[in-house]
């Protein structure tokens, strides 16, 4: 009878750890399967993480980069507007300079008075006798008949010309000089005829 009670005490006893075999074995399955998922979650998490930042380092320098080459263009644009702006003084000086030589082009003042007469008496040098004086910077060509002709070299910008007839009232007129050039003496044709006029002139 004791035996009995024993045998099934322990079928009992048997039956009840096969049944806590049965729980706890899928119990462990679950906790090793979510603890290999959360493990292999965080690893692909820290993997994410650490792209993110490289990628976010790439754009910092990146962005770095820019902002060099923007600041060098900026200058290169700024080399470029002072280069420009110098060559366009450089040019604007040597225009004022060239107009400043063309000025000059003719030589001096009994010139200058032949050229002024040509423009305000034109014919005087081929029907009349005609004589030269100056003083100071006015030169006079006059005919027989008294007529004259004066031209004032003020400065490089002016050149008075002032016609007196024998009889009548006087006319004045005042140009730059390279307008007298341009018309008289810019050619090597006009300055050969000029030239002949001045030395014509006593």
């Amino acid at each position: 009878m004791y035996e009995m009670a024993q045998r099934r005490h322990y079928q009992k006893k048997k039956h009840h750890n096969k049944w806590v075999w049965f729980i706890l074995v899928p119990a462990l399955a679950v906790i090793v399967g979510t603890g290999s998922y959360f493990a292999i979650r965080l690893s692909h998490i820290n993997r994410e993480s650490s792209a993110q930042v490289k990628k976010t380092s790439h754009k910092v320098i990146k962005v770095g980069t820019n902002t060099i080459e923007d600041d060098q263009q900026n200058d290169n644009q700024n080399l470029d507007s002072s280069s420009s702006q110098s060559s366009s003084s450089s040019n604007s000086a040597s225009s004022q300079s060239s107009q400043n030589n063309n000025q000059q082009r003719i030589p001096d003042l009994k010139t200058m008075t032949a050229c002024g007469c040509l423009l305000a008496e034109p014919n005087w040098f081929k029907s009349s006798n005609v004589s030269y004086s100056a003083n100071g910077q006015t030169g006079t060509v006059q005919d027989n008949a008294g007529n004259k002709v004066q031209v004032t070299w003020n400065s490089v910008d002016a050149v008075t010309i002032t016609v007196i007839p024998a009889n009548g009232s006087s006319q004045t007129r005042q140009i730059p000089p390279v307008e007298l050039y341009n018309d008289y003496y810019n050619t090597p044709n006009k300055q050969n005829e000029v030239n002949g006029y001045v030395n014509r002139l006593n």
